[in-house]
């Protein structure tokens, strides 16, 4: 006071002002009014910080953070912290060194620029982490099973971990864990917890373990042998200790018990095995016995009874005949009578045979095979084999056809069976290709040669007089003359003789005479049947083409 400048401590807020006032020298004039400042004071921020209140020793994930938005962030701990993260910003990332009480303390500008009149402190306190320690085995062999591990008991969230090739079987979440280590090689077993205080240690304690290989024995010796075999040799890797030999009730071993080499009888068929097992140079045995499996076979057992066809015809094909597996046969011999082929299955229980045209009747039977012989074969199957009918000739007189054979006739019409025409004549009543099939004890002939015919609508003289074919016969070359009464519409066709149109003209319109030329010299020589049709009749004339 008293001089041209003076400091000021603000104590409320709100709006306040300084006056001043002075006198002039030489003249010694004051002013007439003091001059006033006016002056707004405005609260100061308090800082708040929040984050853990409890810390372990030596882990770097405390964060302390406080209010957003400010300035001039100024951050400070206590003896024994360091900040590693966010110096100068709203949130703090701390490390605590040393155990015990500790503060944090933070002070920033607000938006009016003002500043917290003392920095704002956090109490914190650091507690010990704990040190776990591992005890079990370090040094086994591959497999072994039910292997115990500890640590200290009587704190929480235990949590054990453990390097491929090793299993924990039980006690997760305990101080004590079971473990299975499967193979061999460099392994490790780790755990860590949390003491009363909520620490764990900072890094999980670890054991090494080495597990050793263990040995896999190799069996060598005969897998496929018959009954009664004596003297079989079995034979594992030598110069090891404790050999230990099975074998399945089957068989008896006779010497090298406690070697790596027996010699065995095999007594009994079906399946058996042997078994070896011995300790390596580093005490491990394996994890389980190496297995040799054995096949003895006796003879199949006897053939049961064959199914199948009889009576066949002869030159039937592909006819099965089967018989139920039969126990312990790796393969099947057939016998079959003469003329008669296996052409599938040979060598199984289910076969197709072919019977040629001479094969004559016989007895079927079957044995089953392995490497230790035949079995009983089957109970004869006997089969009558019948000849197939020799194939029909059909002869025509008018309409009337006659088959060669005297009984088993059937007739066709086109290719399709005519019911009830059984007889060996049949009255031909529709147009078209006849043919006949001769079937006796089950067995049918070839389908005989086919006879065409087509209906005339005239008599011969009338057919001679409007239709001429000349030359006839001829080389292929020739012609068709029609002569009508009256304008007409036909259609000129000719016929080859398996009723197959080989020639046509249709939509023909005839006024008294008319004469066109067929060439046929490509066609084969024979009969051929020149058709003149309308809607009314047909005219039918034989040609005779001759190459």
């Amino acid at each position: 006071a008293g001089t041209s400048a003076v400091t000021v401590t603000w104590n409320t807020v709100g709006a306040r002002t300084v006056s001043v006032s002075y006198t002039t020298s030489p003249a010694g004039c004051t002013a007439v009014s003091p001059t006033v400042y006016p002056v707004t004071v405005v609260t100061p921020p308090i800082p708040t910080i929040s984050g853990p209140t409890s810390a372990c020793l030596g882990f770097a994930s405390n964060v302390y953070s406080t209010q957003t938005g400010m300035t001039g962030y100024v951050w400070t701990v206590s003896a024994g912290g360091v900040i590693t993260a966010g110096g100068g910003t709203q949130a703090i990332t701390v490390t605590w060194n040393t155990l015990g009480a500790k503060t944090v303390s933070v002070n920033y500008t607000n938006v009016a620029g003002c500043n917290a009149l003392v920095p704002s402190a956090f109490n914190v306190v650091v507690n010990q982490t704990p040190s776990p320690t591992i005890a079990g085995p370090s040094l086994l062999c591959a497999g072994s099973t039910g292997v115990v591990y500890t640590t200290e008991p009587g704190y929480a969230n235990y949590t054990w971990t453990i390097s491929y090739g090793g299993i924990i079987t039980s006690g997760l979440n305990s101080n004590q864990v079971t473990v299975d280590w499967a193979t061999a090689g460099s392994r490790s077993i780790t755990v860590n917890y949390s003491n009363a205080l909520g620490c764990s240690a900072l890094a999980p304690a670890n054991r090494n373990v080495t597990v050793n290989s263990a040995p896999v024995p190799v069996i060598l010796g005969l897998n496929q042998l018959c009954e009664g075999s004596t003297g079989v040799t079995y034979t594992t890797q030598e110069n090891y200790t404790a050999y230990v030999w099975t074998i399945s009730p089957g068989g008896t071993i006779t010497s090298g018990a406690g070697s790596n080499a027996i010699t065995v009888n095999w007594n009994t068929p079906g399946y058996q095995f042997v078994t070896a097992e011995y300790t390596n140079g580093l005490g491990c045995q394996p994890i389980t016995p190496s297995v040799f499996n054995v096949n003895v076979d006796p003879k199949p057992l006897a053939a049961g009874v064959i199914a199948g066809v009889s009576p066949v015809c002869a030159g039937a094909t592909n006819v099965m005949y089967t018989v139920a597996p039969v126990e312990l046969a790796l393969t099947y011999v057939w016998t079959l009578p003469a003329g008669a082929t296996i052409v599938s299955g040979n060598n199984t229980r289910t076969i197709r045979v072919d019977y040629s045209n001479s094969a004559s009747s016989g007895i079927i039977k079957v044995s089953g095979s392995n490497d230790c012989g035949l079995g009983v074969s089957s109970p004869n199957f006997n089969v009558v084999v019948n000849p197939i009918p020799a194939t029909p000739v059909i002869t025509r007189h008018g309409a009337t056809l006659t088959s060669s054979a005297n009984t088993g006739n059937q007739w066709y019409l086109n290719g399709v069976l005519i019911p009830g025409a059984t007889g060996k004549k049949h009255i031909a009543v529709y147009t078209g290709n006849y043919t006949v099939v001769v079937t006796l004890t089950g067995c049918s002939s070839a389908v005989s040669n086919s006879i065409l015919v087509l209906p005339v609508g005239m008599d011969d003289a009338r057919v001679n007089h409007l239709l001429d074919i000349y030359p006839n016969p001829n080389n292929g070359e020739f012609n068709i003359k029609i002569e009508t009464l009256k304008s007409e519409e036909f259609a000129i066709e000719i016929y080859n003789n398996l009723g197959s149109l080989v020639w046509k003209q249709e939509n023909v319109t005839i006024n008294g005479a008319y004469t066109t030329h067929a060439d046929l010299k490509t066609m084969p020589a024979g009969v051929y049947m020149v058709t003149l049709r309308n809607k009314a009749n047909s005219l039918v004339k034989k040609v005779i083409i001759m190459n």
